[in-house]
């Protein structure tokens, strides 16, 4: 009799996660020689209610008709253009704006999720009533060597101030807690997007606690990118979160030393 009511159990929860929608947010700029790898890990996927938003940003190469073929075989996939190039921040908005789904994810157009990545977060979202899911990854770069990062277990908005563990191209949001908040054109805006999720709706976010993505790097010099990276995160305390100045000095602190730890 228990063994009947657990699959009966099973069988129901199958059901109701199937029955969620999942919108996936992809913006794309000249993404042609990587877009097609992208759009394929979302395809094969184990869980297959999805929708992948597909927003365009003014390409000048052969994005659009790459998007199109992959469209004709499957009607999931949605192509959005933009009339002008407005960068990433504005492209994923109006992905959220034009998403149906019950739960939000994002996926570059040079990433990759692993088969299982959607499947393996929104179960165990549905079991535990959790809103906010983020995975560990692994880095590409162009001559394929590979680095595993692994992330806390959790964080809350206090810990995420210094510095960020939520990778994009891992999230799972229930569509709920994001409400009015949208991303905005500054940098680090998915890392500010999710001190805002994790403040306005006191949530504690959590690791899938194993690797279900790939982050391809690119090229771009890192020392340049540590001082602009650096820059951006203060003016995210300052600015954009208002934060005093002892605070916002002691978590520079925490996100200066965590950078220095990683290269070491």
């Amino acid at each position: 009799m228990r063994l009947f009511s657990e699959k009966i159990e099973k069988r129901v929860g199958f059901i109701i996660m199937n029955e969620k929608l999942v919108s996936i947010i992809m913006p794309a700029y000249n993404a042609e020689d990587t877009i097609r790898e992208s759009i394929k890990s979302v395809i094969e996927q184990t869980y297959k209610n999805w929708e992948l938003i597909i927003i365009d940003d003014g390409s000048t190469d052969d994005t659009i008709s790459i998007i199109k073929k992959q469209q004709k075989n499957d009607k999931r996939i949605k192509l959005l253009k933009n009339q002008k190039n407005l960068k990433v921040a504005k492209t994923r908005n109006r992905g959220l704006n034009y998403a149906k789904g019950d739960y939000i994810a994002f996926l570059d157009a040079d990433d990759l999720w692993f088969k299982n990545k959607i499947e393996k977060q929104l179960n165990f979202m549905l079991k535990k009533n959790i809103d906010f899911r983020y995975s560990n990854i692994i880095i590409i770069n162009d001559n394929e060597k590979r680095k595993k990062v692994i992330f806390d277990e959790t964080v809350n908005y206090k810990k995420l101030l210094k510095g960020n563990q939520i990778s994009c191209l891992t999230v799972m949001l229930k569509s709920t807690v994001i409400k009015s908040i949208k991303m905005k054109d500054i940098g680090h805006e998915d890392y500010l997007f999710w001190l805002e999720i994790l403040k306005k709706n006191n949530l504690l976010a959590y690791n899938t606690n194993e690797v279900l993505a790939y982050y391809r790097e690119g090229n771009k010099s890192l020392s340049s990118n540590k001082f602009q990276a650096a820059h951006w995160q203060w003016n995210i305390y300052r600015n954009e979160l208002n934060l005093p100045l002892f605070s916002s000095m002691v978590n520079f602190i925490f996100y200066t030393v965590k950078g220095f730890l990683k290269h070491v």
